[in-house]
């Protein structure tokens, strides 16, 4: 909320806050007002009960076409609950507009924008254009937090605009549009030596040394090879996106795929390269990567580069820079023609 308030009021624009929820949750956005939202959405519908993140994602996104133009759609990195950070990717490919993830700095510059994004084990420069969908990460800014009942309570009620499942079409809306299924549930039950060593004396180092290496903790790791977990027979076909240089990552991923999928097949995100996707037996020797600058956590990231995105779909504001401004669903006013917009939503 902070971080699209922040950018409304930098190009002279407005900012809605959206979310779905049970009624309560219109606490929630009359807090975004009170930080300097114009408006509140609130996608409340007893239909969207038992929503997983695809069905969450899928009414997010109905009730942004329903009540646009915008330009930018802001989100929380993840929730607090099931912390799957997948909400903010499925609205951006079922609006068909790119994505930028773990935003910690943004900048727009009329209808570009250029972000630092801050991933799990690397920095990425990268710019696209507006109208695009944006996650932040958490040191992005500073908060903005009103958690007094009686604060929101002068919040004017009209200033509140509900949508309904009804107003958003036939669906599936809820646990009818939720495709996600809970597997085994196991207990990890960890055995502790529960050896405590007192001061640093020679022996004690020892000791730790002697533990340390019979536990191999203190091998040599090991390469990549390009052997991986054999397919589940009955399961499903599954596609891996891979990067070039995140062998691990690709590695878990892999891993994960074939212990549920029939096939597997790994591919690079972005334009298909001249070639058909590679099979997961080779995805380390082939994968590429070629439209974003990587740093690692440690260097300091100087160098924008990143890959322009297509316009969003049809309806949506795409006309030449003019002078800033920002808008975002529920706003009282109408957008000019050449003005971004900004949406900021809960994870």
């Amino acid at each position: 909320m902070r971080a699209g308030c922040d950018l409304a009021t930098a190009t002279g624009g407005s900012c809605t806050a959206i979310t779905l929820g049970p009624p309560e949750a219109h606490t929630a956005l009359r807090e975004a007002i009170l930080c300097g939202c114009v408006g509140g959405l609130h996608v409340c519908d007893p239909a969207f009960a038992g929503s997983d993140t695809l069905a969450t994602a899928r009414a997010l996104a109905a009730a942004l076409e329903a009540n646009g133009p915008w330009d930018v759609v802001l989100c929380g990195r993840n929730s607090v609950d099931a912390d799957t950070g997948q909400v903010p990717a499925q609205v951006a490919e079922l609006l068909g507009l790119p994505l930028l993830t773990g935003v910690r700095e943004l900048d727009v510059d009329g209808r570009t924008v250029r972000a630092l994004l801050e991933h799990d084990d690397e920095w990425v420069r990268a710019e696209v254009e507006l109208p695009a969908v944006l996650s932040c990460a958490e040191r992005l800014c500073d908060p903005c937090k009103v958690k007094d009942p009686e604060a929101w309570a002068t919040v004017d009620g009209d200033l509140l605009t509900s949508v309904s499942a009804a107003e958003l079409g036939p669906g599936p809306w809820g646990q009818d549009g939720s495709p996600t299924s809970v597997g085994e549930v196991r207990l990890l039950d960890v055995a502790r030596a529960g050896e405590r060593l007192e001061g640093a004396d020679p022996e004690a180092i020892e000791r730790v040394a002697e533990v340390l290496g019979r536990r191999g903790a203190l091998d040599e790791p090991t390469s990549h090879t390009s052997t991986v977990a054999p397919p589940t027979p009955g399961g499903p076909a599954v596609l891996v996106l891979a990067e070039r240089g995140r062998e691990s990552v690709t590695a878990e991923l892999v891993g994960a795929a074939a212990g549920i999928g029939a096939t597997t097949t790994v591919a690079p995100p972005g334009p298909w390269p001249d070639r058909a996707p590679t099979p997961c037996s080779r995805w380390h020797r082939t994968s590429t990567r070629r439209t974003w600058q990587r740093h690692s956590p440690a260097s300091s990231p100087t160098t924008p580069r990143g890959r322009s995105s297509p316009r969003g779909r049809p309806g949506v504001d795409r006309s030449p820079p003019g002078s800033p401004h920002v808008w975002a669903p529920g706003s009282p006013e109408t957008p000019s023609a050449s003005t971004p917009a900004v949406t900021a939503s809960s994870p």
